[in-house]
């Protein structure tokens, strides 16, 4: 569903978490696909913990060059 929404109103749309580079996550996910725990028969994504979210909210501005809309999935 979220695939056919994002084609038919033609924006772009990410999603990722820094914590795919943290070893820890990176040697679970090997052995998850080496078949370590057994055969994957489900796997559950769950949402990032706000309360440990930080760094500086003030606005900045937007950098020379950078084409805003595109980024924020909105092409011209």
């Amino acid at each position: 569903m979220l695939a056919d929404a994002v084609k038919k109103r033609g924006v772009v749309f990410r999603t990722d978490t820094e914590c795919r580079s943290n070893a820890h996550m990176i040697r679970a996910a090997e052995l998850v696909v080496n078949g370590y725990i057994g055969k994957l028969k489900r796997a559950e994504v769950r949402g990032a913990d706000r309360r440990r979210a930080g760094g500086d909210a003030t606005p900045t501005p937007v950098p020379e060059g950078l084409d805003y809309e595109m980024w924020r999935g909105r092409p011209r």
